[in-house]
């Protein structure tokens, strides 16, 4: 698989660049049940894998 690993400055320094606002952004973690049926995901706790923006143009 590949990743292409970019810093958060990055991502909104172009979205603001591009003309967006951002309205609210969120760091999705994993929940009870999945943690249960996958204890690995612990560490997303700590460090998130993925970031939701909701933007508006």
């Amino acid at each position: 698989m590949l990743f292409f690993h970019r810093t958060l400055t990055s991502y909104i320094n172009t979205l603001i660049k591009t003309g967006f606002v951002i309205e609210s952004i969120e760091e999705p973690k994993p929940s009870p049940e999945m943690l249960r049926k996958y204890p690995s995901f612990e560490e997303d706790f700590r460090c998130a894998d993925f970031i939701v923006f909701k933007l508006k143009k």
